[in-house]
């Protein structure tokens, strides 16, 4: 006699990418110190040295040579790839999930479908104000002013690149002081249509613009009038999550 067993799925997850070089796999998946309820987690990568016991590994191509490129693809369009859950949690690799962030979710999502954290709040602790801005104009300003300062003159992307695309932004009106995201952690019921409109049209400035999101979210959110909540929330102090870049922990010691 066959007996139906119906294996139960979260309709939550919680998800990552990353695309490290081949040459250059030495990367961390760091483990949750805690494992909200109702959550799955799931990350898309090309590495095969990830092992984990949370996390579903999906090995998956590359589908550029720009491994960040790569990983924005998954990390945008989660109604893609992700479209047997009905609610998502991203976050960059290089973020832990320090404390339950389910109260908090439901909170931001209780009037919109995405949440996403201000970057006007971000890195006071740690920088000051060096790290809030407030608009995409100064983000692309930092951009320039942060690869002049290098000494190998190497930007986050191609500015010529970066400028064109806010060029473009400011001929169609977009306004100064409109808002920044920081896309290091994003709430969204993705599966909505409000949603997959934004998604969709914020990878395809990735694709063929600048791949710095975060130059992109604000003004496709404006463009098709996307209703969405910040997270008021610092990403290097908060209970949340913690940002595991070296050198900000160091500076956070």
């Amino acid at each position: 006699m066959w007996v139906l067993v119906r294996i139960k799925m979260n309709k939550k997850v919680i998800y990552t990418s990353t695309f490290p070089h081949k040459n250059n796999m030495d990367y961390f998946l760091f483990e949750p110190e805690v494992i909200p309820d109702g959550y799955d987690f799931v990350c898309f990568t090309n590495n095969d040295n990830f092992k984990s016991d949370v996390w579903d590994i999906r090995k998956v191509n590359s589908l550029y040579t720009d491994g960040a490129r790569n990983a924005k693809r998954y990390k945008t369009l989660p109604h893609r790839y992700l479209k047997e859950y009905e609610e998502s949690i991203w976050i960059d690799v290089d973020v832990k999930i320090e404390k339950d962030p389910s109260k908090l979710v439901d909170t931001l999502l209780s009037d919109c479908n995405l949440a996403i954290l201000n970057h006007e709040l971000c890195g006071r602790t740690v920088t000051g104000d060096l790290n809030v801005r407030k608009c995409v104009y100064e983000e692309a300003k930092f951009i320039q002013w942060l690869g002049d300062q290098n000494p190998k003159k190497e930007y986050k992307d191609n500015m010529n690149i970066i400028h064109s695309q806010v060029d473009r932004y400011r001929k169609e009106g977009y306004p100064e002081n409109n808002g920044l995201a920081r896309t290091t952690v994003v709430f969204r019921r993705h599966n909505e249509d409000d949603v997959i409109t934004n998604s969709e049209r914020w990878w395809e400035e990735m694709k063929y613009g600048s791949r710095r999101d975060q130059i992109s979210f604000n003004y496709v959110a404006w463009k098709h009038n996307l209703k969405f909540n910040y997270i008021q929330e610092d990403i290097d102090d908060n209970e949340y999550f913690y940002y595991m870049k070296g050198w900000r922990q160091k500076q956070l010691q």
